[in-house]
């Protein structure tokens, strides 16, 4: 069968390499596009389309202002690809949510993790919030920090198949107002760390980072698993 074709919308950054010099940056998370290879499909990085060097630099809403020319381009873009993956960084990108609210409009199964998410429910008008125990939360050195919970009536308990289990924690904001989401699992300081969306194709966005124990953990791999297969299933669909 042929495979999916699932695209990794760009992260941009800026790199100080001297004093007050910087190169601006779009990033792909290797290891995100490693998880995608490695469960069976093709990646496409998604890059923005505006004649812009710099854009936001803060996981906050960003009010860039978008052009006619400058979506029709993006969606252009996406239409090529049977999945979409929001990565994770330390931004969230007007040109991000606008992608995230198309694949939330044409049912596009999708993927948020991190920062990702954050873009997902600011495309449907949701919000993420700035919490206070970054000791806890941000800790990029640690392969696990804290348990999550997970609601046994979510889809995502269908995929991890368990009630619990240990997860990373690299960042510092959580969900807050998740519209039309559900909570598919809390942390143990009661944060929201997975969203879902039951009544679409694939809408699955969580707070830690998959991608880094993909080889050492069967059930963070099964994420990608799962999400790879339901962008195949996707394919039949349009054929």
């Amino acid at each position: 069968m042929k495979k999916p074709l699932i695209g990794i919308v760009g992260k941009t950054f800026s790199l100080e390499i001297d004093t007050n010099v910087f190169w601006e940056l779009t990033n792909i998370n290797s290891h995100i596009r490693y998880s995608l290879i490695k469960n069976g499909a093709d990646v496409l990085g998604i890059l923005p389309q505006s004649e812009a060097l710099k854009f936001n630099d803060q996981d906050e809403p960003d009010f860039t202002k978008l052009t006619n020319e400058d979506k029709t381009s993006l969606k252009r873009l996406l239409m090529l690809c049977d999945g979409i993956v929001f990565q994770g960084g330390l931004s969230s990108a007007s040109y991000e949510e606008y992608l995230a609210s198309l694949c939330y409009e044409l049912d596009i199964p999708t993927l948020g993790i991190c920062a990702g998410q954050s873009t997902m429910l600011r495309s449907i008008n949701g919000s993420a919030k700035k919490h206070n125990n970054d000791k806890k939360h941000n800790q990029p050195a640690l392969e696990y920090v804290h348990k999550i919970f997970i609601n046994e009536k979510s889809n995502f308990y269908k995929i991890v198949k368990c009630k619990e289990m240990m997860v990373n924690s690299i960042h510092s904001y959580s969900p807050c107002d998740i519209k039309d989401y559900i909570v598919s699992a809390y942390d143990d300081d009661n944060n929201i760390e997975v969203v879902e969306n039951p009544n679409k194709t694939f809408h699955l966005a969580m707070r830690f980072h998959p991608e880094l124990l993909v080889d050492k953990d069967e059930k963070m791999n099964s994420i990608f698993k799962a999400f790879v297969e339901a962008c195949k299933a996707k394919i039949k669909d349009n054929h």
